[in-house]
């Protein structure tokens, strides 16, 4: 299972807080019984922000890599 802070590379200006949780099925599961009932949801205007943002995301990985590398 990975927990991904969403709001450095996915927003990349810091406008809005999010994060992901990936793996596999069974363990996301348990994760999302919790959030259902703990609250924590990603607020429209904040789900708005970061898909304008993902337009970029391909050239902004395209820079980082190219910095590493250099």
């Amino acid at each position: 299972m990975v927990i991904h802070s969403a709001t450095k590379y996915l927003d990349s200006q810091g406008r809005v807080l999010d994060g992901l949780i990936a793996g596999k099925k069974h363990l996301t599961e348990k994760v999302k019984g919790f959030a259902r009932h703990s609250g924590p949801a990603l607020a429209p205007f904040n789900a708005w922000v970061i898909s304008k943002s993902l337009e970029t995301l391909a050239v902004r990985m395209d820079r980082h890599c190219e910095n590493v590398l250099s």
